[in-house]
């Protein structure tokens, strides 16, 4: 897990290589710092967690192309946000305060709804053997907090970072794809659930809890 969270954050840094930058200038800067600890810490507990799941045996499987697809989104918005950090270096202490709280709320939910799920927590669109329909806990409050975490992750680290074309990239790439994601996943668990997932749906929003604007998630 240790390799794996160093390797990751060496192919986030990736696009330091065509930024014409002093390292030492760049290793200096607090946020640099912060934002390196934060992904650091969120790469490690999802691999631990994930790991640590039950294995679960998918028996049908929507689009297995998506999970990948969505990876790399993520990996260029990561790419984009430092890239805009190291290019322009903004730093606002209040800025970077609420960019850093944002993630760790973002990366507070996801782990949390991964341990809810369990052996039923796949990154594929997939059903297992004996699936079943968990409506507790964080799932009281919205059908999906995973992504709603992620989204969450990704929408601090622009802030963090001061990356304008990161928060676009969010609303015009990450978003769409994540309510594809998530418009499969619920057609498999009606198929599955009928009566008891409609029932949830109508009861439980997608993403928002509470929000006046809800009805664009339903």
């Amino acid at each position: 897990m240790c390799i794996g969270t160093i390797l990751n954050l060496l192919v986030i840094s990736a696009p330091l290589v065509f930024v014409d930058i002093l390292l030492l200038e760049y290793l200096c800067r607090p946020v640099t710092w912060v934002y390196y600890s934060l992904v650091a810490v969120f790469c490690f507990l999802e691999s631990r967690d994930s790991l640590n799941l039950c294995d679960g045996n998918p028996v049908k499987t929507e689009k297995a192309f998506l999970p990948y697809l969505i990876g790399i989104c993520v990996l260029i918005f990561f790419w984009i946000a430092i890239y805009d950090y190291a290019n322009y270096f903004s730093f606002y202490l209040i800025q970077a305060v609420i960019g850093s709280l944002i993630v760790v709320m973002g990366v507070s939910l996801r782990l949390i709804s991964i341990r809810k799920l369990n052996q039923y927590f796949l990154s594929h669109v997939a059903v297992v053997d004996n699936h079943q329909l968990i409506t507790t806990g964080i799932y009281s409050f919205v059908r999906h907090p995973s992504e709603l975490g992620l989204l969450t992750i990704c929408f601090g680290v622009a802030i963090l970072l001061s990356s304008m074309t990161g928060l676009w990239f969010i609303a015009l790439v990450l978003c769409p794809l994540t309510i594809y994601r998530i418009s499969l996943e619920e057609r498999l668990l009606r198929s599955l659930f009928t009566t008891e997932y409609e029932k949830y749906r109508t009861t439980t929003p997608r993403l928002l809890p509470e929000a006046s604007f809800n009805h664009l998630f339903y």
